[in-house]
This record gives structure tokens, sequence and C-alpha cells, in this order.
């Protein structure tokens, strides 16, 4: 049986390949194929040249031998088995003709050509070649190994561009709020009360906390409430940000020095009065 796990698996048609003398080809096609101990499973779904849908499912011994069919199917009985050159060959017969063949080639790990050959109502001998693609099946631990290796890669740029903002925001405090800088700017993603191990990310927005604190006299640092420099700055899913200061809202394009100047002296006018 494991010359025929090469066949086992998910193939999708690739309908521009497909090579028809009888009728017209299907617009989409999946072609499924599994083991259940000595028996094959055959579960083939299809949309029509007129988009309507089909489906097909039947199971047969791998043992090359004749097995009866149900009673008002196409075929008194059918086969399957692997030829010498490696095929899948599925053989059906009415009486003592045979009625239709299906050979499966693999053309390489991840095609497969599927050939019918039959006979038209008039008696004219047709053959039907399709070709399939292999689908990469991705196993349910490896989806959420991969999970957690976007989200650390997530992490890890999003650190690299939160030290920019944060360099970005600290120079401008030099900058206005000088000779009286503050003592530290802090700015980091803002944590989930009911899972502190997880970023607030809903929607595809990412929001931050920023605190700028200033060293009293006992130099313990703290932040001043008082001119609301504890902030929140969302990065929205377009890219684009959102900056909360001093109860007010402003949707930014970018962090930069240009973007960020009118805030500042806002601020810087708000902390004279």
């Amino acid at each position: 049986m494991e010359a025929v796990t090469p066949f086992l698996g998910r193939w999708t048609l690739v309908p521009e390949r497909a090579n028809y003398e009888f009728g017209a080809p299907p617009m989409a096609a999946l072609y499924q194929i599994s083991q259940n101990e000595q028996a094959l499973v055959f579960n083939i779904l299809w949309k029509d040249s007129q988009g309507v849908d089909h489906k097909m499912a039947y199971a047969e011994l791998l043992d090359g031998k004749y097995h009866d069919q149900p009673e008002g199917s196409f075929a008194d009985q059918m086969r399957i088995y692997l030829s010498e050159e490696g095929d899948l060959v599925s053989e059906a017969t009415k009486g003592e003709a045979l009625v239709l063949q299906t050979q499966r080639k693999l053309v390489s790990a991840v095609e497969m050509q599927v050939t019918t050959s039959g006979k038209t109502p008039e008696g004219e001998a047709y053959s039907n070649v399709s070709t399939y693609k292999k689908e990469h099946r991705v196993s349910k631990m490896d989806q959420v190994r991969q999970i957690r290796r976007d989200a650390v890669a997530t992490q890890i740029a999003l650190k690299n561009e939160l030290q920019q903002v944060a360099m970005t925001i600290a120079d401008l405090f030099t900058l206005y709020m000088a000779p009286e800088p503050p003592d530290g700017i802090f700015l980091g993603p803002s944590i989930d009360d009911e899972d502190p191990d997880e970023t607030v990310y809903k929607e595809g927005d990412l929001t931050f906390s920023i605190q700028v604190r200033f060293a009293t006299k006992d130099a313990v640092s703290i932040y001043d409430a008082n001119y609301a420099y504890q902030s929140h700055l969302s990065k929205l899913a377009d890219g684009s940000w959102n900056f909360n200061v001093l109860q007010e809202n402003y949707h930014l394009p970018q962090i930069s020095p240009e973007v960020l100047e009118p805030i500042f002296i806002k601020m810087f006018e708000h902390m004279q009065v």
C-alpha cells in the first residue's frame, strides 16, 4: 500500500490545461483520495461548464479484482489497481464491455494527470485529460506554530517601530519643553486586562500607552497628569495613527517631527497657561 501513498491527498483542477475529446471540461474541481484500511476512498466535487455543482463519492478495494457495484450504477463491476508503470487505474465494466477507464499518473510529487477513456453514446472512443495540482495541507499544530512565529515577528517589528516613535517624541519634548525636559518617556503596547500576556489588538488596530514622566525632588519619577501627557497612540489598520493628547484626538498619516510639531506647539501653549 506504500506505493499508493503519493496519490493520497487533495488535488485541485487546473482548468486551462484540460484536453477533452468528449464534452466540456469543468470550470473547477476538487479530487480527494484517502485510504481506509485496504480500500481507497474517492471524493470528487466539480462545477461543470454551465456552473452547476456536482459531487461523487465511492470506495474500492485496491486488490485488482472486480467487485460488484450497487444496483442502478452506470457499471456492473469495478476494479482498481496499480499498473507496472505505477499509475493508479480504475476500470468499470457493464456486461462484458469495458465502459470506462480512469488512469491517474503522477507527473511529479505535486502534479497528477487524470485520463478518462470511454465511448460516446454514438460508440466513438474518446479520451479526456485533466491536470491536478496537489494542495499543501498544513496540520493544526503547524498552523498554531506559524501563528506564534508571525506573532513574534510582529512584536519585533512593532518594538523597532515603537523605539523610533519614542525617539521622535523625546526629541520634540526636548525641543519644546526645555529647559525642563521630561525625565523619561515610556511608550509601549497597551495590555489586555483579561490576559496580561496579550497586546490589545482588535480589528486591525494596535493601541500604545505613552507616559511622559518628570523627576520629583526625591528623584522618584512620576508623570504629570495635569497636562495630560499620559496619552494614547493607536496605530490603525490602514497604517495611520490616532494620537490622543490634551483630551483631543489627532488623526496622523505618520509619526514624524513635521506631523507632530503643531501638536507639541499646542501642548507648550497649554503648559504656559
